[in-house]
């Protein structure tokens, strides 16, 4: 949770940079508890901020006063506002997903029509690697979480002096990265409250969002070569929907990163696996700065109630 969120306030800090020579708003779909909210306005405090929220609930600390706040569904009050907003926004976040890619798209969609339909607007930059589409005219720019999307956007006849588009490179080789890899949908338990279970029987799998694939040794080394792994300093191998011992080669890929001395954190809920297996991980750890994390939900008594299909 605390690399999502630093992912998050990189990324808004990134966009915030990136539009700071740009007059006009911010739009903030979605308020929830307000965090966004709270570090936009501190960030970039000269700024005005228009947030969409269906049922505002957060701190009193974290609303934004009622002449910025917009109440309702944003698909039906999005365009009207925008309407009556005089100047036109640089900048939009929307924290708003499902977690269901289709949804989620569909919703996107949504978001840039009403945009568009108020004042055209085309792609400044993406943060991340844009999608295969672009979605109304502009980037998804994705951190960790899948369901944050920043749109960063600039008026036609404004001038950028860094645009980014789909041809521009996301590594910059000449600084020290850092990766979040998931190496499988595949995982051994069936914990309630995970993205990869249904909504009606949360101890069976979705199978719209689990596919059962993994990556395997080949596919790492041609995509992570060795010029790229040099710049490398972690790689966090977590699962969002899998548990990464579930790969068949977690092993060998742990192996491969760590002879480039990349720092593995490897997540796991431990249930899968030998203890011989474990004692060999841990041997191709050892003398590095590589740790395992064993998240576990209670004690022998207990911990079978969450981390479902598993063994303390």
């Amino acid at each position: 949770m605390i690399r999502r969120l630093e992912a998050q306030k990189t990324c808004l800090e990134s966009a915030i940079g990136r539009v700071a020579t740009f007059p006009g708003p911010y739009l903030e779909l979605g308020l929830g508890n307000g965090r966004t909210f709270d570090h936009l306005r501190q960030t970039a405090p000269d700024r005005d901020i228009f947030v969409f929220e269906r049922k505002p609930a957060a701190h009193p600390d974290c609303t934004p006063d009622p002449e910025f706040l917009i109440e309702g569904d944003f698909t039906e009050t999005l365009r009207p506002a925008l309407e009556l907003i005089k100047s036109k926004a640089v900048l939009a976040h929307s924290d708003i997903g499902t977690g269901i890619k289709v949804a989620d798209e569909e919703l996107a969609r949504e978001i840039s029509r009403d945009l568009d339909a108020s004042y055209p607007l085309v792609p400044l930059f993406s943060l991340t690697s844009p999608l295969k589409r672009p979605i109304g005219g502009r980037f998804h720019c994705r951190e960790t979480s899948t369901r944050d999307v920043i749109l960063c956007t600039r008026r036609p006849h404004e001038h950028c002096d860094k645009p980014m588009n789909s041809s521009t490179s996301i590594f910059d080789l000449q600084r020290p990265m850092k990766f979040h890899l998931e190496l499988t949908d595949k995982c051994n338990a069936a914990c309630p409250m995970c993205g990869r279970t249904q909504e009606g029987n949360r101890c069976l799998p979705d199978m719209s969002k689990v596919r059962n694939i993994e990556l395997d040794l080949e596919l790492i080394k041609r995509n992570f070569t060795p010029a790229i792994c040099a710049k490398i300093s972690e790689i966090d191998l977590c699962g969002g929907l899998g548990d990464p011992p579930a790969a068949r080669e977690c092993l060998e890929i742990c192996d491969y990163f760590i002879g480039f001395d990349i720092k593995i954190i490897l997540s796991s809920n431990g249930g899968l696996r030998s203890a011989d297996w474990w004692r060999e991980l841990g041997e191709h750890f050892n003398g590095t700065e590589s740790v395992v994390e064993f998240h576990i939900d209670g004690l022998e008594d207990t911990n079978h109630l969450y981390r479902v299909n598993t063994r303390f």
